[in-house]
């Protein structure tokens, strides 16, 4: 019993020394740096990345409208950002390969979530009732393609 609470004792005194003594802090200020955005635009003087044919021949001809954007201004003077159409295929990483690009919808559901999604919302379950019926009457009424997933 004696040497338990004799090592209880110690234990605080250190606690106590520990909390006693000074901690010194280093603090060290950040550097911001300034990089580069890589979203093209007109107000960029040097660009991130140069397209294609920048890269693979230099050849002393007028720029066409599929590689270079035009610049507008609104109302306000601020130069807009113009994305050119070619700039998704005219990264340097997709020159020469056979990546394929997908810029439209994917099917991301796993095959049980779509299976309850068609099951629940799908065409023969707004046949089944009678809300569902007056839903497909409404769609075909209005002309949609698609009456239902």
């Amino acid at each position: 019993m004696r040497s338990t609470t004799l090592a209880a004792s110690s234990c605080r005194a250190a606690l106590q020394r520990a909390s006693y003594t000074p901690t010194q802090t280093i603090i060290t200020k950040r550097t911001f740096t300034s990089l580069p955005t890589l979203r093209p635009s007109l107000a960029a003087r040097n660009p991130v990345f140069r397209s294609a044919t920048n890269t693979l021949a230099r050849l002393p001809s007028t720029p066409d409208a599929t590689t270079t954007a035009t610049a507008t201004t609104t109302d306000a003077g601020v130069v807009a950002d113009i994305v050119p159409k070619s700039s998704i295929t005219s990264h340097p990483a997709f020159i020469g390969s056979a990546f394929q690009i997908r810029c439209g919808p994917r099917p991301n559901l796993e095959r049980s979530s779509r299976l309850i999604r068609k099951r629940r919302s799908g065409f023969l379950a707004r046949q089944r009732s009678q809300t569902g019926r007056k839903i497909l009457q409404r769609r075909r009424v209005k002309g949609r393609r698609v009456l239902s997933m």
